[in-house]
């Protein structure tokens, strides 16, 4: 999805992860933007557990 947001703006984004299956899991998300490198990768981890 490329949504475009003018130059020096700040914007907050939503990441909703559902993991699979329990235990640790580990997602990236790449955000494509006009920053020197083009690029910003977000890692998302954490360990899903059975609901007690």
């Amino acid at each position: 999805m490329v949504i475009p947001y003018p130059k020096g703006k700040k914007k907050y984004i939503k990441i909703k992860v559902t993991p699979e299956v329990l235990g640790y899991f580990r997602k990236t998300i790449n955000i494509f933007c006009n920053t020197e490198g083009g690029m910003i990768q977000l890692s998302v981890k954490g360990v899903v557990k059975e609901d007690c």
